[in-house]
């Protein structure tokens, strides 16, 4: 398998665009799997800093912890809409 080729992106950092432009680049000529791997290669990043540059290009929250904290208020409300537990916590009543 030939390794990801990620030039372009270099480049583009290279004059200064930000994590979320290059991530919405390479999101737009290949996968969201392709993009992080992008941002992690071109910016030195974590996975974890990867998935939040993933979060504030695609404008969903400012940081990993926002985003993951405002899934739970929908999850409860599918949990109680379909009539199931919904205590997340991982107790069952």
């Amino acid at each position: 398998m030939k390794p990801d080729d990620f030039g372009e992106y270099q480049a583009m950092r290279a004059k200064g665009d930000s994590p979320e432009s290059v991530f919405r680049a390479a999101e737009h000529q290949h996968d969201m799997i392709t993009a992080v791997r992008a941002v992690r290669t071109v910016f030195g990043l974590s996975l974890a800093e990867a998935k939040e540059v993933m979060i504030r290009a695609h404008g969903c929250a400012e940081t990993l912890s926002e985003y993951q904290a405002n899934l739970l208020p929908a999850l409860e409300w599918v949990l109680e809409r379909d009539g199931k537990q919904s205590d997340l916590s991982g107790s069952e009543s």
